[in-house]
C-alpha cells in the first residue's frame, strides 16, 4: 500500500514537472504538435514513447547512484568540464523556464479573468516561496493534488469535444496554418522537456526506497503525460483559430459555462506553479551549494530575477524560448539516451 502511494506521488511529480505554463494552457499543444496538422498525433505518440522510456531511465541513473541534484547528475554523465558547462546552461535554461511560467500566469490571470496580469505574478511568486520552505516534500504534496484534477478535466474536455463530433468535421483545423515538420517539433520538445525534469526527476529518483517505486513511478507518470497529450490534441484541434489565443484551452472550456471555466483557470494555475516550484528548487540547491547563501535568500534573488524577465509577452516568449533552447536540450538528451545503465555498476 505504501509502495503504490509512493508511485502515484512520483508519477504526479512527474507530469506536474512538465505540465508547465505552455502544457497546461495548451500553447505548447499548438505550436508543436498541432501546427503539423494531423501529424501532429505521431509526434505525440514519439513524445509519449520518449517520457514513458527516458524518464524511467533518469530517475533509475539517480537512484542507482543516489545523486541529490541534477549538478551530481550532469557531473556524473559529462565529467568534471563538460558537466559544469552543463550545468550553467541548466541555470540559464531553468530562469528562462521559470520566467516563462510566471509571464504565463500573468496572460492567464489577464486574458481569462481580466485581472491585470501582476496580480496573478505576485500570487504565484508568493506561493512559490511558501512552498519552498517545505522542501521537496511539499512539491510531492503540491503534485498529488493538483495532477489529478487536472487529468480529469483534459479527459472531460476530450469526452465533450469528441461527442459532439466537432473534430470530426476537419482534416485541419480552421484557421491553422500548418507549416512545421512533425518529427523536428517532437524532438525539441521532448528533448527539453525530459531535459529540464532533471530538476525534480534526479532528487526524486535518488530519495526514492526501491527501484520499483521509481520505475512503476516513471511509467505511469509517462503514460499519464501521453494521455495528457492526446487529450489536449483533440480539444485544441477542434478549435477554430487556435492558433491566435495565448491560453488556447481555456478558450475551449468557456463553451462548457462560467463556472468550469473559471474553475479550469485555477486548475490552470495549479499545473503551471507545479512547474515553477520545480524549477525554482533545483536553482535553489544550484545557487546555494555554490554561493552558499541561505536558503530563503536565494529563492527571493531567483523570483526576483523571474519577475522582471517575465514582463515580456508570454505569446512572444514561449515559441523563442523552445526553439533556441530546445536545440541545445537535443544534445543532453541523446547522451542521456544512449548512455547504458550498465556503466554505473551498482546492483539493482
Amino acid at each position: 500500500m505504501r509502495n503504490t502511494k509512493q508511485i502515484l506521488q512520483v508519477a504526479a511529480t512527474y507530469i506536474g514537472t512538465v505540465v508547465g505554463a505552455g502544457f497546461a494552457t495548451g500553447k505548447e499543444i499548438v505550436e508543436f504538435f498541432i501546427s503539423s496538422g494531423i501529424l501532429g498525433l505521431l509526434g505525440i505518440l514519439l513524445t509519449g514513447i520518449c517520457f514513458i522510456w527516458i524518464g524511467t531511465k533518469i530517475m533509475t541513473l539517480a537512484h542507482r547512484a543516489r545523486f541529490r541534484s541534477y549538478e551530481q547528475f550532469n557531473h556524473y554523465l559529462f565529467g568534471q568540464r563538460v558537466g559544469s558547462l552543463v550545468n550553467l546552461l541548466f541555470l540559464i535554461i531553468l530562469f528562462g523556464s521559470t520566467s516563462v511560467m510566471i509571464s504565463g500566469t500573468g496572460s492567464l490571470f489577464y486574458e481569462q479573468m481580466g485581472i491585470p496580469a501582476i496580480w496573478g505574478t505576485l500570487l504565484i511568486v508568493g506561493l512559490c516561496f511558501f512552498v519552498m520552505l517545505k522542501g521537496l516534500k511539499g512539491i510531492l504534496t503540491v503534485n498529488s493534488l493538483v495532477v489529478p484534477i487536472m487529468i480529469l478535466f483534459t479527459l472531460l474536455m476530450a469526452f465533450f469535444t469528441l461527442s459532439h463530433g466537432a473534430i470530426l468535421n476537419r482534416v485541419q483545423p480552421s484557421g491553422l496554418l500548418v507549416h512545421s515538420s512533425w518529427l523536428m517539433n517532437a524532438f525539441i520538445y521532448i528533448s527539453y522537456n525530459l531535459t529540464m525534469s532533471e530538476v525534480i526527476l534526479v532528487p526524486l529518483g535518488g530519495e526514492m526506497e526501491n527501484e520499483k517505486i521509481v520505475k512503476w513511478g516513471g511509467f505511469w507518470g509517462g503514460l499519464g503525460l501521453t494521455v495528457i497529450l492526446l487529450a489536449s490534441f483533440l480539444v485544441l484541434y477542434a478549435l477554430p483559430n487556435v492558433q491566435q489565443y495565448n491560453i488556447p484551452m481555456a478558450e475551449s472550456v468557456r463553451s462548457l459555462g462560467v463556472f468550469i471555466h473559471f474553475l479550469y483557470v485555477f486548475v490552470v494555475f495549479g499545473e503551471i506553479f507545479s512547474t515553477v516550484i520545480g524549477n525554482v528548487f533545483g536553482l535553489s540547491r544550484q545557487i546555494h551549494d555554490r554561493l552558499h547563501f541561505p536558503e530563503y535568500l536565494c529563492v527571493l534573488m531567483i523570483l526576483f530575477v523571474c519577475i522582471l524577465i517575465s514582463q515580456i509577452d508570454f505569446g512572444i516568449l514561449l515559441p523563442l524560448f523552445y526553439r533556441f533552447f530546445g536545440g541545445i536540450s537535443l544534445f543532453i538528451f541523446i547522451f542521456i539516451v544512449f548512455y547504458p545503465l550498465s556503466r554505473l555498476n551498482i546492483k539493482k
